[in-house]
């Protein structure tokens, strides 16, 4: 019996120290996934500039658009409720060696093609040289608003004529959305 009882506890002494026998109680590993929302608002889209030189109607152009966080516009909630901050694109035409034309957009610019509500759930996803569509006596520039971080929306053309006159904002109906890589800025 009393080697029984050795036997035991030495079978006892070995299994915790196999099993690590220190005693301590540890909680399973958790599975779970933490996704913490940033505090306040996030930029929509990274800042870019990107710039192109096209010859339109026998004159040269140098066409530079620049994507910018716009602090100042109202902020944009998506649907899980994170706060993005709107784009503000700046965009300025050089033609020999003088500025021909200088807007900065926003997505008040779109206002008449959208609702009020989707003004405040969409951002201005940015804008690129068209030059499928500019030609002739027209720079076309392509545009899209959108939902934050889908890359999906509705498109515009900017038409800026080549005479000087004022620039006009079309909807673009082929085109209901575009990848924000195509879009460019």
């Amino acid at each position: 019996m009393k080697r029984t009882l050795i036997l035991t506890a030495g079978a006892l002494a070995l299994l915790l120290t196999a099993c690590g026998g220190s005693g301590e109680k540890t909680q399973p590993a958790a599975d779970s996934v933490t996704v913490r929302q940033p505090s306040g608002p996030v930029p929509a889209e990274n800042p870019l500039t990107r710039a192109t030189t096209v010859n339109l109607d026998g004159h040269t152009f140098h066409v530079e658009i620049r994507r910018f966080v716009d602090k100042e516009q109202p902020t944009v909630k998506d649907d899980l409720d994170q706060e993005f901050y709107d784009n503000g694109v700046e965009v300025t035409v050089m033609s020999e060696g003088s500025k021909f034309f200088h807007h900065t957009f926003r997505k008040d610019d779109f206002s008449g093609f959208v609702s009020a509500a989707e003004r405040r759930g969409y951002v201005f996803l940015g804008m690129a040289y068209d030059d499928r569509k500019s030609g002739g006596r027209t720079l076309c520039l392509a545009a899209q608003l959108g939902q934050p971080g889908t890359g999906e929306g509705p498109a515009f053309t900017i038409e800026i004529p080549l005479d000087g006159s004022a620039f006009s904002i079309v909807r673009d109906t082929q085109q209901e959305t575009v990848k924000q890589e195509e879009m460019g800025v």
